[in-house]
């Protein structure tokens, strides 16, 4: 379902300290769906470790509150996320996606699929480069299920 997915990403940028998730939404099958955050983004090694870990348990590792992006005072606030399926949720529109996270000068670019075998998620592609602030983006060719912008709002 287009909207749970959706959700479930807006929900990852809440637990990363986000202040602002921006969502396109392509007008047809075969454009591009995006969802960037402005939260703390993560190291190639919080990538590995966290969105590539199948049922990582986010209680265990980071503790029930968010962490805010660096220099960004908010109200403590409870992360939402506990088992690691919701970061997978643009698998819902393709075979593959993208993700680009940024933090501490640092930007890691990775390709996710699908595969059969021990792992359901693979890493296709990595590339590693500098950016300022943090944050991350998704993007996803939307192959299947095309979100409606009307359904998403009353979801």
């Amino acid at each position: 379902m287009p909207q749970v997915a959706l959700t479930e990403l807006v929900a990852n940028a809440w637990d990363a300290g986000a202040s602002r998730v921006d969502i396109q939404i392509p007008e047809k099958v075969g454009d591009n769906l995006t969802v960037q955050d402005d939260g703390h983004g993560m190291t190639a090694a919080q990538f590995s470790k966290r969105w590539m870990t199948l049922r990582y348990d986010r209680l265990k590792h980071q503790g029930e509150d968010v962490e805010f992006p660096a220099g960004r005072s908010a109200h403590q606030r409870k992360a939402y996320g506990r088992n690691g399926v919701g970061r997978h949720g643009l698998l819902c529109f393709g075979d593959e996606y993208q993700v680009e996270t940024w933090r501490d000068g640092a930007l890691s670019t990775f390709l996710v699929g699908t595969e059969s075998g021990p792992s359901p998620f693979v890493l296709r592609n990595k590339e590693t480069g500098s950016r300022n602030g943090s944050g991350t983006r998704l993007i996803v060719r939307v192959e299947r299920h095309l979100p409606d912008p009307e359904e998403i709002l009353t979801y």
